[in-house]
């Protein structure tokens, strides 16, 4: 994935295989009833706390507006659930509201990008369907922000259990397995200022886990631009990409960024952007990605030279289960037509050029029955708009994810507030449109010239992600 963000930068990574963890014996057998997951972090306006009595899509909203807020009662809980993922010390936001002052400092910023609607970001259409992660405040809390802001931003008293502690952007509950990389490793810019390294890490485990819940750390945020997490089989798989480590005498091996969409026996595991935590963090209740002993993980990390390094141990914590109901899988969703050929063509200087693929999700569960949970989308710079839809059966169509205005830094997992069957002869739809005009291209000044699938920022890319599970065997 080619994408970029213009204050990225390069860093001294740590690679290598260390992990932490309970023994097999403190472990539970199955995952209990989390208190972040996709299923939500409210059940019904009883859950809430007084004064936040409405539960929306999961979450604890404030249900009217407030006319004398305060900081620590009013203000931290939507900060803390909209803001904090990427307004956080050593993140990508350009301040951290992680305290009282630091909030206050900008203030009167804050104030205005609320209520001109470009903070928090969220770029799915709201028509389509409803997402548990919706990051967009509210129209009470808007008002809210306002009024506390127009009073003065009052700090009010600092509670010891407040309404932010039910945030989205929480950690796992509980971490059973932290892998992280130990040999340093300085990127390598050879001509343009991004490249890909892989690195192998074995997978501790002795007996079959399921992943039921990640957590991708880069280390230092804005040193990384994303790393998504493959995990291949042991045997002959696990093997093949152990001897292409070895082969290379630097920590790693260069990579293509999309290698392990063409390999069909090593599946994503997850993955780290700034401002997210992991795939989907906490999965779905009783649900879980299967690991065999043996395994390797392999971190394809994608770096940009653009600010000065930061350094950190780059790696990712799960939590684990023996057994599972439902089986879970993070599948990409293209035309691999497009992959390697001219097929996906966006010429010079073309507007509203759009390319689209369909396909049946049956045979990946083996016929067995499918729930899609949450979607996610991916292009570069050129990129206008796009869509993941479900053609049914019986004619109909049912949206999962449309994004009419397409922001190439605003990539988020949009997490479904109730998980959508596929059915036998339904149909998968990705569609992407693109303006390949000169004032979309990744560079500024650079001239518009013919673009097909790839890697790099110069390249375009029409991916969806989907999470899906299906009965355990």
């Amino acid at each position: 994935m080619g994408s970029r963000f213009s204050n990225v930068v390069w860093m001294a990574l740590l690679v290598g295989g260390c992990h932490i963890g309970p023994s097999d014996g403190e472990r539970n057998s199955s995952l209990p009833e989390p208190v972040y997951s996709l299923d939500g972090q409210c059940l019904d306006d009883e859950d809430c706390q007084p004064g936040y009595s409405k539960c929306h899509q999961g979450i604890c909203r404030l249900s009217s507006v407030l006319e004398n807020p305060t900081y620590h009662q009013d203000i931290a809980p939507m900060i803390d659930r909209a803001c904090l993922g990427c307004h956080k010390e050593d993140s990508v936001g350009s301040f951290s509201f992680e305290t009282y002052e630091l909030v206050t400092s900008v203030g009167p910023l804050i104030d205005q990008t609320i209520a001109a609607g470009s903070m928090p970001p969220w770029i799915a259409d709201a028509d389509c369907t409803p997402y548990v992660n919706d990051a967009r405040l509210l129209e009470a809390e808007k008002q809210t922000f306002a009024n506390w802001f127009t009073n003065g931003m009052p700090e009010g008293e600092m509670m010891e259990t407040s309404p932010s502690s039910r945030q989205f952007n929480a950690p796992l509950e509980r971490v059973d397995l932290e892998v992280l990389m130990k040999e340093p490793y300085i990127p390598v810019f050879k001509g343009w200022p991004e490249t890909y390294r892989c690195h192998t890490l074995e997978w501790p485990e002795t007996k079959t886990q399921f992943v039921t819940g990640f957590e991708g750390e880069p280390g230092y945020d804005k040193a990384v631009h994303h790393i998504v997490y493959f995990v291949s089989p042991p045997g002959e798989q696990a093997d093949h990409y152990r001897a292409l480590d070895a082969a290379d005498p630097e920590p790693g091996y260069e990579c293509e960024g999309g290698q392990f969409l063409y390999d069909p026996a090593s599946s994503w595991l997850g993955t780290w952007s700034p401002g997210k935590v992991g795939t989907f963090g906490n999965y779905p209740h009783n649900t879980g990605i299967r690991v065999e002993p043996g395994s390797v993980v392999t971190a394809l990390i994608h770096h940009e030279l653009f600010q000065v390094a930061g350094e950190g141990k780059s790696g990712f914590r799960v939590s684990l289960a023996d057994q599972v109901e439902r089986e879970a899988r993070v599948i990409p969703w293209l035309d691999t037509g497009w992959v390697g050929s001219d097929q996906m063509l966006i010429p010079a200087n073309a507007v509203g050029i759009t390319h689209s693929y369909g396909g049946d999700l049956w045979g990946i569960a083996e016929e067995r029955p499918i729930l899609l949970h949450g979607a996610a989308m991916h292009m570069h710079s050129r990129g206008v708009s796009g869509s993941l839809s479900l053609d049914r059966s019986d004619g109909t169509e049912q949206c999962l994810l449309s994004i009419s205005d397409w922001k190439e830094e605003w990539q988020f997992n949009h997490v479904f507030e109730e998980a959508v069957e596929f059915q036998s002869g339904d149909n998968l739809q990705i569609s992407c449109t693109f303006d390949n005009t000169p004032n979309k291209q990744p560079v500024s000044g650079m001239d518009p010239m013919d673009v097909y699938w790839g890697d790099l920022g110069l390249d375009e890319m029409c991916l969806g992600i989907l999470f899906i599970s299906y009965p355990a065997e």
